[in-house]
């Protein structure tokens, strides 16, 4: 377990930098500013280049637009992110549901069911944040909502990694508490998504 955890977490993080990484040369120069999508297909400097990615990302977060200049597959692989986000929302909450269900009803059969949907969330989650990575690039910009969501979900997937270990420990207090600081997450992560998405006060 400790070998696969090792590797579990090392393909992340050398996934993790290639994916913030590579898009950033081929995101579009569409503006956040008002620009039309032709003036993309205009040459840049190497001196516009960072400007240009940044307001690409601001682009895609604040109207979900990805520019249409971008390779097919960049854009294939951008757009993957929201479809794959329900996964470890789905697993995390539902493992903490049983371990709840676990703690209060004394049923230490549920206990098997809970680690499986940890390792299946985990990975989810390793995978929605990657693409998440994907979808903006290097870009480490925007308001408030959108630093939180960005770091809440790679906390989210680095703290799913550390429950695997602590599924081999005999209590499952450590489990537990790191079980339910991911729900919590998740929840906030459900909101900053929406606002992200559909604007500011969606709720309402």
């Amino acid at each position: 377990m400790t070998s696969c955890f090792r590797t579990l977490v090392s393909a992340f993080l050398a996934t993790l930098v290639l994916t913030i990484s590579f898009p950033a040369a081929a995101h579009g120069s569409d503006s956040h500013e008002g620009k039309p999508v032709a003036a993309a297909t205009e040459p840049l400097s190497d001196s516009a280049a960072p400007e240009t990615s940044a307001a690409s990302a601001t682009q895609v977060m604040e109207t979900g637009a990805i520019p249409s200049n971008e390779p097919e597959a960049l854009r294939f692989l951008r757009s993957l992110h929201p479809a794959t986000v329900h996964f470890p929302i789905a697993f995390f909450l539902l493992a903490g549901l049983l371990e709840t269900l676990a703690i209060f009803g004394r049923r230490d059969s549920f206990g098997s069911s809970v680690d499986v949907l940890i390792v299946a969330g985990t990975v989810g989650a390793v995978v929605a944040t990657i693409f998440g990575w994907i979808h903006t690039g290097v870009w480490f910009g925007g308001d408030a909502p959108m630093q939180w969501h960005r770091w809440t979900g790679t906390g989210v997937a680095f703290a799913g990694l550390a429950l695997l270990p602590a599924m081999r420990f005999k209590s499952r207090g450590l489990l537990r508490v790191l079980l339910a600081c991911v729900c919590g997450a998740l929840v906030l992560q459900g909101y900053l998504g929406g606002e992200l998405a559909h604007g500011s006060n969606h709720l309402m």
